[in-house]
């Protein structure tokens, strides 16, 4: 659980990645930075958000009672933990990727790739390209 516009500054890969190394499989916040929250996209690691009272709930019962597992719905989008749960948001895009596995954009166009190939013929700036002067 983090607080507000979380990545900010770390719009790396490595921000993300070295979450998930530590075992972070989601991560719930008030707001993230746009390329931070990109990059767990690539990753497949959701970025949830919370108003500001939830989250500080949720990381107050997290602090009190480490001991307490967690459990996060994305269809849905909740938190439940011990007898509590908490609404949460995410944008129905990624959501929708996380939800139907298909958040890894490179794999995907690398599957259209005869219709990419046709489109990269067609740009004149990819083919014949000759600087002016």
């Amino acid at each position: 659980m983090v607080n507000r516009n979380f990545g900010c500054g770390s719009s790396r890969e490595h921000a993300p990645q070295s979450l998930r190394r530590w075992g972070i499989a989601a991560v719930i916040g008030e707001s993230f930075a746009e390329i931070f929250a990109s990059n767990c996209l690539a990753l497949g690691m959701p970025c949830l958000r919370g108003d500001t009272g939830s989250v500080e709930d949720i990381q107050r019962l997290a602090q009190e009672r480490p001991d307490v597992h967690f459990r996060l719905t994305l269809a849905a989008p909740t938190l439940r933990g011990q007898d509590r749960h908490w609404p949460l948001m995410i944008e129905s895009g990624p959501q929708t990727m996380l939800m139907s596995g298909c958040w890894d954009a490179t794999g995907l166009l690398l599957s259209h790739g005869d219709e990419l190939q046709r489109t990269a013929l067609r740009l004149p700036y990819l083919n014949n390209f000759a600087p002016s002067g």
